[in-house]
């Protein structure tokens, strides 16, 4: 029988810069990004029946993440295919796509929109309260 060689395992680890301030926090890196579609998705979870909830997903979104050294400046943008709702329940999917909530065959985008971005406590960023538009109309949420 024929020898078969071990494949290389690749390095993937990502070392984050070092520490920028006294703080010892990591600044973030500022630049334009554009979201990674392939591993990115918009959870969300919904009441049943008032008595358990549901996890939902769109699977199909865009977006970019602007950060500025200064993290009061930086904004994220992301639009997301109504119609890629997702719920693992063919029958709840065309609900939720239907005129009674989503209407996605008038309102095909829902939009988000940051407003302010913060360093969180855990070294994250947050963004409160964004401006989340849905079927032609725009709300706060925070």
């Amino acid at each position: 029988p024929e020898k078969v060689e071990p494949t290389k395992q690749v390095d993937t680890t990502v070392t984050p810069p070092p520490p920028s301030g006294a703080d010892g926090k990591v600044a973030p890196i500022a630049g334009h990004y554009e979201i990674d579609t392939v591993h990115s998705a918009v959870i969300f979870r919904i009441k049943h029946m008032n008595v358990s909830h549901t996890l939902g997903r769109f699977n199909k979104l865009t977006g970019t993440i602007d950060l500025d050294g200064d993290l009061a400046k930086s904004k994220v943008a992301i639009e997301v295919d109504a119609g890629s709702v997702f719920t693992a329940d063919k029958k709840r999917d065309e609900h939720l796509k239907s005129p009674d909530f989503l209407n996605v065959a008038q309102f095909p985008t829902i939009k988000f929109t940051s407003t302010a971005i913060a360093a969180s406590t855990s070294n994250n960023c947050a963004s409160r309260p964004p401006v989340l538009t849905t079927r032609s109309a725009a709300g706060r949420r925070g």
